[in-house]
Order: C-alpha cells, then sequence, then structure tokens
C-alpha cells in the first residue's frame, strides 16, 4: 500500500478533536445540519449527495485548488459553525457525475441568500470545504449581508470571528437558531412545554474590544533560519493547512491587549533570534494576553493593564467582587456581560429559599461567590473542581470577598461525578431540600454519571451554564429519562442565551429548573 493511499485511508477514519462517537460531536452535528438542508430542498436524499471515493482522494492530494472555482453558488443555510451551506450539481466540475449527482459545499465567512463564486477543497463523504472567493453584487436583494460593519482587515481570512458582516440583531437571532436546533435535535420533548422567551439571547453590552484574554500563536518550523524572521503571529486561517493569519490588533480584543500585542511580536522575534544563535534552547509560539486590574491600594482607584506572563495573577472586579487567578487560567472573557449574568440568575431563583450553594465545576468559584449575597447569614458554599490551581484560588478568592473557610465557604478539589459521595461534602451539612446547584461543565457538558447522582440529591432548584448549548440539550434529555423513572420531577423555569463573544458563532445557553413540590 502506497504511502499516498495509507494518508487517504487515515484520514478518512480520523476522529474530529470532540470525537465521532458522540452524537453531539461536531460531525455528527453536521451531519443532521445537511439532513435538514437536504429536507429543505424537496427532501433531497444523503444518497445523492454521497461523494465517490475517487473525489476525496483526488481533493486530498490536489495542489493547486485555485484551478477549481465556480460561480453562481447560492448559500441556502447556516451551519452552528457559521458557515453557509450550499448544493451544487457535482457535473460542474466532475465529468464523471450524472445529473443526479449533487455537492453539498460549506462555506465559511457566507450567510443564506449570498451568491458566491468559490474555490472547492477538501472533500468528506457528505460534503465539501470550499473557499469564499466573491460575494456577487446580485445577492444584495436576498441576502441580509452588510460588509459595511466588518472592521476588521483580517476577517476574510481568520478564523476567529464568523459573524461581523452581520447586523447585531442578526447576530443574536442566529444564536437564537443554534440554541433552538441544540434541543430540536437532542431533547425534542422540551418543545411541547417551552418556557417563556426560550432562547432569546441576552445582548453584550459590548459588542466590539470587549475580549480580556487573547491567545495568538505562531507556528515555528524545524529548520527556522535567520531569513525566515520575522515570524507571522495570530489565528488561524479559516482555510485548513494555511500558515498563521499575521495580526497587529483584533477588533473584539480589549484596547490594552491591542498596545501590548505588537510589543509581544517584537519580544517573540528576538527571542527566536536567540533560539537560531544557540542563546535559548525553547520559545513558547503561544501568547497569553491578559486583561488585569491594578489597584491603587493608597487612593482606591484601578486601571486597565495587559499581563503577559502565564503566571502573573490576575485581578478581575465584577460587581463587588474581586477575583485573582493566574493568567493562564480559565475566567470568563466579556468581563462587561457577568453583572447581567449574574442579575438573571438571582432573579430566577429568588422566590425560592435555599441555604446551601453548590457549585459544580467552579474553577476559580465565580459563580458560587458571585451569587453567594444570596445566601441567608447561616448559609454556606461548597464548590467542586478538578484542577488543584483553580480550587486554591477559590478558597483564596473567597477569603478576599469576606466569605471564612470553612464556616462559610468549602472548596475542594476532585471530580464532580463523585461530588456527592465525597467526606467533606457531607461535612459541609449541605442537603438537596436547601440546596441550589451551579453547573458550568466545559464544553464536552455533564454526564449521565452526574445527572443521576444530582436527581438523587434532590435540590431545591439546579443552573446549568454551558458554552455549548448542544451538550446541555443532550444532558438536560439525560435528566429528564432519568425523571420518568424517579418519583422526583424538575421543570425548566427559563432557558436564555448570553451573548459572551459578539461577532463569534459562541452562544452561552443557561437553564434554569426547579424542583416541583
Amino acid at each position: 500500500m502506497s504511502i499516498r493511499h495509507k494518508l487517504y485511508k487515515s484520514i478518512l477514519s480520523r476522529k474530529t478533536k470532540r470525537g465521532t462517537t458522540d452524537k453531539t460531536s461536531r460531525d455528527n452535528i453536521r451531519q443532521r445540519e445537511i439532513h435538514d438542508l437536504l429536507k429543505s430542498q424537496h427532501d433531497m436524499s444523503l444518497d445523492s449527495i454521497k461523494i465517490p471515493e475517487h473525489l476525496i482522494h483526488k481533493y486530498l492530494f490536489m495542489k493547486n485548488y485555485e484551478d477549481v472555482h465556480i460561480d453562481g453558488v447560492k448559500v441556502l443555510d447556516v451551519t452552528n459553525e457559521g458557515e453557509g451551506l450550499a448544493i451544487i450539481p457535482r457535473q460542474r466540475y466532475d465529468s464523471d457525475a450524472s445529473e443526479n449527482d449533487f455537492t453539498v459545499v460549506a462555506i465559511p465567512k457566507t450567510v443564506p441568500g449570498d451568491i458566491v463564486t468559490v474555490s472547492l477543497r477538501r472533500h468528506h463523504m457528505f460534503f465539501a470545504e470550499a473557499e469564499l472567493i466573491l460575494v456577487s453584487r446580485k445577492s444584495r436583494k436576498q441576502s441580509r449581508r452588510n460588509d459595511r460593519l466588518v472592521v476588521c482587515k483580517h476577517f476574510s481570512k481568520c478564523s476567529g470571528c464568523q459573524l461581523q458582516m452581520l447586523s447585531y440583531e442578526d447576530q443574536l437571532q442566529f444564536k437564537k437558531r443554534t440554541i433552538e436546533k441544540a434541543y430540536r435535535y437532542f431533547f425534542p420533548q422540551i418543545f411541547d412545554n417551552l418556557p417563556p422567551n426560550f432562547a432569546e439571547v441576552m445582548p453584550s453590552p459590548m459588542q466590539f474590544a470587549y475580549r480580556t484574554k487573547l491567545t495568538p500563536h505562531a507556528q515555528i518550523p524545524k529548520d527556522l533560519k535567520s531569513e525566515d524572521l520575522p515570524l507571522p503571529v495570530g489565528f488561524l486561517d479559516v482555510r485548513a493547512m494555511q500558515p498563521v493569519v499575521d495580526v497587529d490588533s483584533c477588533a473584539v480584543a480589549s484596547p490594552e491587549i491591542n498596545m501590548a500585542l505588537p510589543k509581544e511580536k517584537v519580544r517573540f522575534n528576538q527571542d527566536l533570534e536567540g533560539l537560531i544563535d544557540g542563546s535559548k534552547k525553547k520559545v513558547d509560539p503561544t501568547f497569553v494576553l491578559r486583561l488585569s486590574i491594578r489597584i491603587d491600594h493608597n487612593t482606591g482607584e484601578f486601571e486597565d493593564v495587559c499581563l503577559t506572563k502565564r503566571k502573573n495573577v490576575v485581578t478581575e472586579k465584577v460587581d463587588e467582587y474581586v477575583f485573582q487567578l493566574e493568567a493562564n487560567e480559565f475566567f470568563q472573557n466579556n468581563r462587561s456581560i457577568l453583572p447581567i449574568l449574574l442579575d438573571y440568575i438571582k432573579c430566577n431563583v429568588k422566590s425560592i429559599d435555599y441555604n446551601y450553594i453548590v457549585d459544580a465545576y467552579c474553577g476559580c468559584g465565580f459563580l458560587g461567590i458571585g451569587l453567594s449575597s444570596t445566601l441567608p447569614d447561616e448559609g454556606k458554599l461548597f464548590g467542586i473542581e478538578i484542577a488543584l490551581k483553580a480550587i486554591k484560588y477559590a478558597a483564596h478568592n473567597a477569603k478576599i470577598n469576606g466569605l471564612h473557610i470553612p464556616t462559610k465557604a468549602v472548596f475542594v478539589e476532585g471530580n464532580s461525578d463523585e461530588m456527592f459521595k465525597m467526606k467533606e461534602f457531607a461535612e459541609c451539612g449541605a442537603v438537596g431540600e436547601e440546596a441550589l446547584v451551579l453547573m458550568n461543565p466545559s464544553r464536552k457538558g455533564s454526564t449521565p454519571a452526574f445527572m443521576k447522582q444530582l436527581l438523587e440529591f434532590r435540590p431545591k432548584a439546579i443552573v446549568y451554564i454551558s458554552c455549548n448549548p448542544f451538550t446541555q440539550a443532550r444532558d438536560l434529555a439525560d435528566f429528564e429519562a432519568l425523571q420518568r423513572r424517579s418519583t422526583t420531577k424538575y421543570r425548566i423555569k427559563a432557558l436564555t442565551g448570553f451573548d459572551f463573544y459578539p461577532q463569534t458563532k459562541h452562544v452561552e445557553s443557561v437553564a434554569i429548573l426547579e424542583l416541583i413540590e
């Protein structure tokens, strides 16, 4: 078997970063979106768009994609990833195809109604990647696109933002549809009993210059030479296998970060000179630029500064609360919307009496500490996090915000799946009928094991915050299935989106569940 054929077979079988065995994986969701598109087009079948192996092989090893341009392509739909979907007759570029063969193409930086010229790139089993070459003026009347809204000169190539060509109102509608799609795919039962304003998305107070953390990077070649310098520093290109898009500023990053980035690029390339002459043994190709507040303890005044070292201690202020963590650790990157999130949760749980807040996946303690003012004087906060460094900062943050440890707050290192069995949890005294549980897991969501124990714990209310509505919908569907075999029942009181990342495809989804007594 040739090396090329082995590579071809390897790529065909390769799984995505999130894996294809999970029904909420990127590949599986895209296939469902393609199925929706086909159904809308007079019930076209998957067989009619399945791409033959010879085409997959051809485009995998093609050296000059620019030779395959197709014009007059109309974008019909958009994926949750912010890529436009179109259907083209395969005969337009493959002489072996029949008139009944079509190709679904995924086109970054496009929206429904766009009429575009594309360059075809890598092919997969049910779709082909494409590069946007040109948007025709003919699409102006039928597309929501407005390129005058684009403020970043790197937008066409940089993979960081997907939606700058849309009005902010249209961006919020896109994110609302993403949440609706997630629940339609993975928790369809909810549509029989929707809470008021289901999936409405709370806007961000800032649509640009809001990011408090930026992580640009470079690609250092193994045979680095002086003539290669300066290396580009920036973000991934929307086209696979392309060099990093070199950026000197980012439209969604804070001004302080944008002021620091050019200096860091100069410092980085000077370090690379040391790598070449042997005076340096290692240079980190990934940057960490983090906004922090610097407080004058004599006057109480503070200013924003940009920190650039991974172990620098960042100080964040949200409402009256102050949080500290290392620059490389996780904290929500849009400071402006966090007070709105806390107010929303407080408003939705104000009618519920609880003496304990149980903060699963607590990180550095933001949610639990930010909501601790809702506890009665005898109340207590319990937090758990698998990352030791984060849990140390959570305990530190509790102290600097006036929560005495261990009488008022307890933070422990551990897996949330084991939380309800832990000695520390039993010792904190939390009981379900007096508890509010907070959940804020990573993109992969929670687990059936945790949801089962959560149901058995029987808290008064649950707040589930997710950066991935698809895994959130899956988890709440699992929770609903568990309830069918139990006498304990919950209802979804509210489900709302929050636009933590304007100009991008990302949306935060907040579900609030309350126990039915």
